[in-house]
């Protein structure tokens, strides 16, 4: 999310206006079904607005549903709804902002319990049952919850900021993206921190490919940040030795690229990349790569074409793609989907800022009972 642009946005929209979706209801009145294969996308909001919100997508009957966290328990999610994770029937949704992590039934959408106190979370890497971290943007440590009991049981200190996380083995790997430089390689049995290793300057998200290789996206921050400016990269990662195998910089320093991802069988990683003063230019889009490249994509694979495009998933089981357009943060956005091949499948109409997906893909016949 980028604070303070939306902020600024944010504040000459009228309130009323944007808090008119929360009392959005389907046409029978009750909540909708999901049991079953589908999507979820986290509509962030606006920034201070407490006006977040879930939509669920079935791609089978292409039909979506908006408002299915506010419709369930008649309350919004809160400010910034960043994230998602699954764990079995419950789903664990991390709001930002608010500094707190709701959990609810992925098949009733309905409010089981909150986490608090959590400063400003926004990433969940599940361990096991009993054990998961939380990233955070202002504090220097990670956070311990356990899922089930929803209880914070610790934190971990690593020095600074975190952002995505993936596990590999034993270890998990945290990039620090504000104002940061560092990923962190973390022993998920002690909790403590093995290693840092130093990248391209705000690695903002992170994946495994078929290899079990880490890739490490870096934006490079932005002209007249307060820890400078540097060329945005994409970085191969050795997890065993956890040194950087290969670098790959982009051709132009403004590009910010975000959001990557990589499909269901591990060869293929995707990211969106677009200018900071042009994020619907000609070279704007979501590029794909091969785990194999030796460069950089010089063209996209789905061009943006006067959209700004924000959030992207990759369905892990068929590989479709999901591209948001957060249009200009105000008004209610979309997401397009795509074949693995780039072909298009469907455009649907979510809520306000749709910056990230969680897929559910079993087809839970037990879900909301």
């Amino acid at each position: 999310m980028r604070t303070l642009s939306r902020l600024f946005i944010a504040a000459l929209f009228p309130v009323f206006i944007l808090m008119n979706r929360q009392c959005e209801e389907p046409a029978d009145g009750k909540p909708a079904p999901v049991a079953g294969k589908g999507v979820f996308i986290c509509n962030e909001g606006n920034f201070m607005f407490g006006n977040s919100s879930l939509s669920f997508y079935r791609p089978d009957s292409l039909k979506v549903y908006n408002q299915v966290f506010f419709n369930a328990n008649i309350f919004p999610p809160g400010d910034v709804l960043q994230s998602m994770t699954l764990l079995d029937s419950m789903a664990y949704l991390v709001i930002n902002n608010s500094g707190k992590i709701l959990v609810m039934n992925a098949g009733t959408f309905r409010h089981v319990a909150t986490i608090s106190g959590l400063g400003s979370p926004r990433f969940i890497e599940i361990v096991d049952q009993h054990k998961a971290y939380v990233s955070n943007l202002h504090a220097r440590s990670i956070t311990i919850i356990d899922p089930l009991s929803f209880e914070i049981t610790g934190t971990i200190d690593v020095g600074g900021t975190t952002e995505q996380m993936v596990r590999h083995g034993e270890a998990l790997f945290a990039t620090g993206w504000s104002m940061n430089n560092q990923v962190y390689k973390i022993d998920a049995g002690t909790d403590t921190v093995i290693d840092s290793l130093t990248v391209a300057l705000q690695p903002n998200s992170i994946v495994a490919d078929r290899n079990g290789v880490l890739w490490v996206l870096s934006d490079g921050a932005y002209q007249g940040a307060p820890c400078g400016w540097e060329w945005p990269a994409l970085s191969k990662i050795d997890p065993e030795s956890f040194s950087v195998m290969e670098k790959f910089t982009f051709p132009e320093k403004n590009l910010s690229p975000i959001r990557l991802s990589v499909n269901g069988t591990g060869d293929t990683i995707y990211f969106i990349s677009h200018g900071w003063t042009n994020a619907s230019g000609s070279g704007s889009g979501v590029y794909r790569m091969s785990v194999d490249a030796v460069r950089l994509p010089e063209e996209p694979f789905i061009r943006a074409e006067g959209r700004l495009f924000y959030g992207l998933g990759v369905d892990p089981e068929c590989s479709d793609i999901y591209v948001s357009d957060a249009m200009d943060y105000l008004q209610p956005g979309l997401v397009y989907r795509y074949s693995a091949s780039g072909n298009p499948l469907d455009t649907f109409g979510v809520d306000i800022a749709p910056g990230s997906f969680c897929f559910r893909n079993h087809s839970d016949r037990t879900a909301g009972t």
